[in-house]
């Protein structure tokens, strides 16, 4: 599991390397190597996160309920029917704002 850890490549591009920066190969710090090996230090499940739990419905421990934008400042999204409605590339759902149904161009068939 570790040897694919050691052999990844930085990126040439995107990231901002500075310019002549050459690709090498990923190496972990000599002290977190030893202990691995050592076994001081083991990894866990794949070092991967916790399970993914599904929820029913949020609970807002505060009791106050969830502040709503005035109408004036919600944005009607670029998305139509024959588009395919709002699903994944709607950019209201990108943002993490939920489609108005009397602005939205999908009117009631808005799945966000």
């Amino acid at each position: 599991a570790l040897a694919g850890l050691r052999t990844a490549k930085l990126p040439r591009r995107g990231l901002g390397l500075p310019a002549g920066a050459e690709e090498r190969p990923f190496e972990l710090p000599a002290d977190v190597l030893h202990e691995l090996r050592s076994h001081q230090i083991t990894p866990r499940g794949g070092f991967g996160p916790p399970a993914y739990k599904e929820i029913r419905r949020s609970v807002y421990a505060h009791g106050r309920p969830r502040e709503m934008l005035p109408a004036t400042d919600v944005g009607p999204c670029l998305c139509s029917l024959a588009t395919g409605g709002c699903d994944h590339r709607c950019q209201n759902r990108a943002s993490q704002q939920e489609c108005d149904a009397a602005t939205c161009p999908c009117g009631k068939l808005c799945a966000n």
